[in-house]
């Protein structure tokens, strides 16, 4: 069924230093979210975006699938082309990148029959004036070829995960972020200033799946058609846009990989955060 945008109305609690609930309906299957948020009136700047929104949470079944910072939201949506728009911070749930329209719905969120609940939970920071929060979504309602439903997932999760360094060189992280979470979508190594990475190298099981410094890895980025944030190191799985090429955590028979190893060579002393990407089923 063809794709529309819908207003989302049951919004509670908006406010300076609230966190706003967001009731979205759950016949439908998503595509995309926007969040139009505005202060007296006015649609608000990146920067101030950045500032207000400190927590964008998207749960279903009362368990959180998606949790970002405004600031990471947009880092993340500049990386795939799409620019900040004043007063518009955009969820992707369909890739935009995916090769094929079919890739690109794969990973649509189908609610409709599989979840009881689907909520957005929004963080507004502090001391900001008068703010307020619309929203809206682009869904549809389609069936698979025998007229049922579509089952919800794999679907694109995300962690984070902080990590404190003391001196240049070596960072080794072995089994520091859950596998069992589901496959590796990507990994978003989130800096404290530009270039604090030099490169980064990920082992699954002693097989090296990604080893590239930070040149090459923003050259091919470019190549692709990203735009690499100066302050972030992407390691995506799936650059080009094939769910397939997604790093395993598990082995055929759904074992755990035994060993997950990231090294990381910094140039500069400072600490970082990964946000981790994953591809499974909800939570």
């Amino acid at each position: 069924m063809f794709k529309r945008t819908i207003p989302i109305t049951t919004i509670k609690g908006v406010g300076a230093g609230q966190v706003a609930t967001v009731e979205i309906p759950t016949e439908y299957r998503y595509h995309q979210l926007y969040f139009r948020y505005t202060e007296n009136g006015v649609d608000v700047t990146e920067a101030n975006m950045k500032a207000a929104i400190t927590s964008v949470d998207l749960r279903l079944n009362g368990k959180s699938q998606r949790q970002y910072t405004a600031a990471e939201l947009i880092t993340l949506n500049k990386r795939k082309g799409f620019a900040y728009q004043d007063g518009v911070l955009p969820v992707f749930f369909a890739e935009p990148d995916a090769r094929t329209p079919g890739g690109e719905d794969t990973l649509a969120w189908a609610i409709e029959g599989n979840a009881s609940t689907f909520t957005a939970q929004i963080t507004i920071a502090a001391g900001r004036v008068s703010p307020k929060l619309e929203v809206s979504a682009i869904v549809d309602n389609a069936r698979g070829p025998n007229g049922k439903l579509l089952p919800l997932g794999p679907i694109i999760k995300t962690r984070k995960f902080n990590k404190g360094v003391s001196a240049v060189g070596l960072v080794t992280m072995t089994n520091d972020i859950p596998r069992e979470l589901g496959d590796i979508r990507a990994l978003h190594f989130f800096e404290t200033a530009a270039a604090d990475i030099k490169s980064v190298t990920v082992k699954v099981d002693q097989v090296t799946a990604f080893e590239r410094d930070r040149v090459l890895n923003n050259a091919i980025q470019k190549q692709l058609g990203f735009i690499p944030d100066a302050a972030v190191f992407h390691a995506d799985f799936m650059e080009n846009g094939r769910p397939e090429d997604r790093l395993p955590t598990s082995r055929p028979g759904g074992k755990l990989v035994g060993e997950l190893r990231m090294d990381i060579d910094m140039a500069t002393a400072n600490d970082f955060a990964i946000l981790v990407e994953y591809l499974g089923q909800p939570d």
